[in-house]
């Protein structure tokens, strides 16, 4: 009779858990952005002074030291000398759009307007000026540029040159040009190297705008699909924006995805008040999306280039650019977004989660081992069970898990002042039966 023996061996193998930020394969970062491999506060959203503003902001605006907060359509004003907001006499039947330009008396200002009427920002206040209501805008090759909602939302209107406010039709003034297609409605208007990208429902034009406007000439540039046109934003050295397939980009050359590992959070989703921004050297976006925990607002943060980027869930509104910085409403309150925690920052919350597999099949997760800063809780999910531990100093540690399994799910969360998670690891214990013989 033949005898055999095997020996079983326990091997471990230690494998780093990558920290991606590029949402891929279900990572998702919350307030955390990646840098150099590592996590670390992602953007934060610092309050601005409030008094004498109703509950209920909407949007806040803001140029040379003033700033116009919108509530259920009024206008609150606070000038740059004052101390608090006033009712101002005007009205907007929605969040307007705006365009930054220059006032000869009062400096930088801010052109805004509903789609009926239009107003101006400055440092002293704000008042109704007469240039033609908008719905897009864009100052660009010392003209101001108006998508006026006439012509069925397929009309410009231009100012004369280097006259922001004469809109008078004349030769070597003002005029207009009608686009009818079946491209859809002007929504935005990109100011972009040397083109304005006239940007509709469903398609892309490039206007040359240079010098006389008998020189003017309009081409197709792309057909895409439906684009929300309060996301478009010029980031770096391409224009950004959020269609309905996803995120996209605009390099000069051609079209492509942006951040694609987030599209699948945003696409097929409908967006009722989807706006975009570009300030801090990122893309900002404000829209509904797919998150962990079912659909939700959230604000997406994102890298120039849509490498990596993060996620904030909230009742976020308003989100525009106004002298270089985002402005936004968190919970109705007038907030200016930034780049790691603040100080009275309004993020309570910071985490991150991503799937994480062995590296040669099932086998038992032995321990995690995590090189953070204090104060971040771990929990591991997997199918047999779920692991919490919390890191309760600086530095490199490590915690059992104890957990067999091919797939598990990790998260990584902190307070809104959390530091930096530097590493991940796992230890994985595989079992592997020898042969001895007879």
């Amino acid at each position: 009779m033949n005898g055999y023996a095997y020996t079983v061996k326990k091997r471990v193998r230690r494998a780093a858990v990558p920290l991606a930020c590029g949402g891929a394969d279900g990572a998702l970062p919350l307030g955390l952005r990646g840098e150099n491999g590592a996590l670390c506060a992602g953007t934060d959203m610092q309050p601005l002074p409030a008094e004498g503003l109703p509950e209920g902001v909407q949007a806040v605006f803001a140029a040379n030291g003033a700033y116009l907060a919108v509530a259920g359509g009024a206008a609150y004003v606070r000038t740059a000398n004052a101390a608090a907001f006033s009712r101002a006499s005007l009205t907007f039947v929605r969040v307007p759009a705006c365009v930054r330009v220059y006032d000869d008396a009062a400096g930088e200002a801010l052109l805004l307007s509903d789609g009926e009427k239009s107003a101006l920002l400055t440092a002293d206040g704000l008042s109704e000026e007469g240039v033609p209501a908008f719905t897009a805008a864009a100052y660009a090759f010392e003209r101001l540029w108006l998508a006026t909602g006439e012509c069925g939302c397929a009309r410009l209107r231009y100012s004369s040159f280097r006259d922001w406010r004469d809109f008078a039709e004349a030769a070597g003034g003002g005029g207009y040009a009608d686009l009818p297609d079946g491209k859809g409605r002007v929504v935005a208007l990109a100011d972009f190297e040397n083109y304005i990208y006239v940007f509709r429902e469903y398609g892309v034009q490039r206007l040359y705008a240079r010098g006389d406007e008998r020189a003017f000439e309009l081409r197709d540039a792309w057909a895409c699909a439906r684009v929300y046109g309060q996301t478009v934003a010029v980031c770096g050295g391409r224009i950004v924006w959020l269609g309905e397939d996803g995120l996209h980009a605009f390099d000069g050359g051609a079209a492509s995805s942006f951040a694609p590992g987030f599209s699948a959070r945003l696409c097929g989703t409908e967006q009722t008040d989807a706006r975009g921004c570009t300030a801090n050297g990122r893309y900002y976006l404000q829209a509904e999306a797919r998150l962990s925990g079912g659909r939700a607002r959230a604000l997406f943060s994102f890298a120039e280039d849509g490498s990596e980027g993060s996620a904030l869930s909230g009742a976020f509104g308003g989100l525009a650019c106004c002298g270089g910085r985002a402005l936004a409403v968190y919970g109705g309150a007038p907030c200016v977004l930034r780049e790691g925690a603040v100080r009275g920052g309004l993020c309570m919350r910071r985490a991150w989660e991503g799937t994480v597999y062995p590296p040669a099949g099932a086998a038992l997760l032995q321990r995690l081992h995590l090189d953070a800063d204090a104060g971040f809780a771990v929990t591991v999910e997997g199918a047999r069970g779920t692991r919490t531990f919390r890191a309760a100093k600086n530095g490199a540690q490590s915690f059992p898990v104890a957990l067999f399994g091919a797939k598990f799910r990790v998260r990584i969360e902190g307070t809104g002042q959390c530091g930096r998670v530097r590493s991940l690891a796992a230890s994985w214990a595989y079992e592997e039966a020898a042969y001895d013989g007879q």
